[in-house]
């Protein structure tokens, strides 16, 4: 029973770690994104201000833009790949602490009996 209610601590604590890494993805997600939005207004801005296309900072403009674009797609990917884990662990039958409450029976009908068991071997 206690190696039982061990596992459910590791198994929460590994949740918990779980669900942290995904909103920590997430949050990078954000970032980056509103990051690459950000460089892609500045890109336009700067094609609309110069005459010239061929300009060595719009090049690096557009360098930095696919560069955000790739990042985030595998931030994405990771998002998704963390979310898909942390729903096979709910789907395994743990359980999350913060909403489910174990109650133990003061009278439990196996503790009276490991109790008898240990009276009647002294």
């Amino acid at each position: 029973m206690w190696e039982a209610e061990d596992m459910v601590q590791k198994v929460h604590s590994h949740s918990a770690e779980m669900e942290a890494q995904l909103s920590q993805a997430l949050e990078e997600l954000g970032g980056q994104k509103q990051r690459a939005d950000m460089l892609e207004m500045e890109l336009k801005m700067l094609k609309s201000q110069s005459s010239s296309p061929e300009l060595p900072e719009v090049d690096t403009l557009r360098l930095k833009v696919k560069e955000l674009e790739g990042e985030r797609s595998w931030l994405e990917e990771e998002k998704r790949m963390l979310e898909a884990q942390l729903e096979r662990r709910t789907l395994r039958g743990h359980y999350d602490q913060s909403k489910t409450k174990v109650m133990h029976m003061s009278l439990n009908p196996a503790s009276v009996a490991r109790q008898r068991l240990r009276e009647d071997h002294n």
